[in-house]
């Protein structure tokens, strides 16, 4: 009798053990607190969802991986790029000015330079930026969005590319007017296969070791190429290099070709490895 007491005290206090070291964790695992433009932009998401649910319940739902008309995709997209905060448009438009003087200025020789070297490096750490949302508490909301996680970051890295596009539009379209459609095809070559192939291996830098390491990486590499190319020319004279060693390159689409595969082989990796993920929270 007095073993059988002996025992239910013994497990007893186990159980009380266990239910004050899941106590201590349950304090400790707290979701990260996130801004309010953050909030507010989740909500303006959740809502008509919530809305829809209660007009018209549906006993089956459609799955995330259903088709989607281009204008719900749309509206997806238009929801991601309320996600930014305030300083990364203003970095988008301070780059833009940038483009927009250079070009005014008629000095076409800073603004290939710009084109070439700055936007690719721009482009890879602004893909890492947009996927700043899942390291602060979005991730888990978006894996059960009946968007899809894949749809969502379909859309996020459409938007993105199309930033990018945005601001190489005044060079390629005043390149384009003054030398012709095959010119400008070349120079759009230039400037995609490396923005594509940053990006790429950014976002694989990005799965496996976070948001630092990535960036650090990017410009290191990306920055030594500069430099590298910088022994033989100034800022400036990086244009003539370029348009001799790059844009009439005859080998220029093979090595397009070699630097798109790069960038989505990469970005396909990095992608992969990030859905598939149950959680990130940090």
């Amino acid at each position: 009798m007095n073993d059988k007491i002996d025992i239910e005290s013994e497990g007893s206090s186990e159980l009380e053990g266990w239910e004050q070291e899941m106590a201590k964790i349950l304090k400790k695992s707290e979701a990260p607190q996130l801004p309010p433009e953050k909030i507010e932009a989740l909500l303006a998401t959740l809502k008509p969802m919530v809305t829809a649910r209660r007009e018209e319940p549906d006993l089956n739902p459609p799955e995330p991986n259903s088709r989607w008309r281009i204008g719900e995709f749309l509206r997806l997209v238009r929801d991601q790029a309320s996600l930014f905060e305030p300083p990364f448009w203003m970095a988008m438009g301070f780059i833009l000015l940038c483009n927009l003087a250079l070009l005014m200025s008629d000095r076409l020789g800073a603004l290939i330079s710009m084109l070439i070297l700055v936007l690719p490096l721009f482009g890879g750490i602004a893909m890492i930026y947009s996927l700043h949302a899942i390291r602060g508490g979005l991730w888990e909301i978006e894996q059960v969005s009946a968007a899809g996680i894949h749809r969502i970051f379909t859309a996020r890295l459409l938007l993105m590319f199309g930033l990018q596009l945005f601001l190489a539009l005044p060079l390629l379209l005043y390149y384009g007017s003054q030398s012709g459609g095959w010119a400008l095809a070349r120079m759009a070559v230039a400037w995609l296969a490396p923005t594509v192939a940053l990006s790429g291996i950014t976002l694989f830098l990005f799965s496996r070791w976070g948001e630092w390491p990535s960036v650090a990486i990017a410009v290191l590499v990306w920055g030594s190429l500069i430099l590298f190319g910088a022994k033989r020319a100034s800022f400036i004279g990086f244009a003539e290099m370029i348009l001799t060693h790059i844009v009439f390159n005859p080998l220029l689409p093979l090595l397009g070709a070699l630097g798109l595969a790069i960038g989505l082989i990469f970005g396909a990796l990095g992608m992969q490895k990030l859905t598939s993920r149950s959680s990130i929270w940090s």
